[in-house]
């Protein structure tokens, strides 16, 4: 197992322990109501919550009438949250499954992908494979969410070293390193529990700056409406620390003339 790729070791319990300051101050809340205006979402309609982890988004849109499939390769993740939709008491389905492995075809109203949950794979082609599978799976005219964090932000902002308490007061130490040939940024997480144990574990994605990432959404058939800095539906800047883009899928004919340019 040491030897699988990072992203089938990293999302286990003390993932979302160190990462409890980060997602405290979230608010889950407003993202849900934001996905729900911008994607047009009403009652009934069909959501795939890509990369859904503990169910953050998957079980608030179920509580909205949505008809919500979450999709996660993390075991562990899954299992937390089927646990909160089964508090929530809502329907939903989770599936086990790589985030390039999307088996449905024009049956999505909308598609999410949130909290930087793309860019997991080292070749350009694996990640295209995401954005291919996403305009497969939505419905003609369905739209897609993707929220990662902001390229020109992280790189004005650039800390190589950084330390916060997580849940439990962990302690998370983490050394980052970026790759300025491939976009890739690396980190390497060093997590000390109140007894002193150690844990380490680490995660490499690929970033990208907003117009390349219009651009691969082109060549995938999902055309780009709206670009936005936050939730509060900021329109996006440089003082932004989020990218979210808010795109639409295309007709046959379009994608032709998107691939040809």
């Amino acid at each position: 197992m040491d030897d699988a790729p990072w992203y089938q070791r990293f999302f286990t319990e003390i993932y979302l322990q160190s990462y409890a300051p980060i997602l405290a101050q979230v608010d889950t809340d407003q993202q849900v109501n934001f996905l729900v205006e911008r994607l047009q979402l009403q009652s009934g309609m069909r959501v795939l919550d890509l990369c859904c982890g503990q169910g953050r988004h998957s079980v608030p849109l179920a509580q909205r009438g949505l008809r919500v499939t979450g999709q996660d390769l993390s075991e562990y993740l899954l299992g937390q949250a089927k646990q909160s939709a089964k508090a929530a008491g809502v329907d939903i389905e989770f599936v086990h499954r790589d985030m390039r492995d999307i088996q449905q075809t024009d049956e999505f109203d909308a598609v999410i992908n949130m909290f930087t949950a793309f860019g997991y794979f080292e070749e350009d082609a694996e990640n295209f494979k995401v954005l291919a599978g996403v305009a497969k799976a939505l419905k003609p005219g369905g739209r897609f969410c993707l929220d990662v964090i902001s390229y020109a932000w992280l790189m004005r902002h650039w800390q190589s070293l950084g330390w916060d308490r997580g849940e439990g007061d962990l302690l998370s130490l983490e050394e980052r390193r970026m790759d300025w040939l491939t976009g890739i940024q690396s980190s390497a997480r060093t997590v000390i529990r109140p007894d002193g144990t150690r844990e380490q574990f680490s995660h490499a994605i690929r970033l990208f700056p907003t117009h390349e990432l219009v651009q691969w959404l082109a060549r995938a058939g999902l055309r780009t409406e709206a670009l936005y800095g936050d939730f509060a539906g900021t329109p996006y800047g440089l003082d932004c620390s989020r990218t979210i883009v808010v795109a639409q899928k295309v007709g046959t004919q379009e994608i032709r003339e998107a691939g040809r340019q």
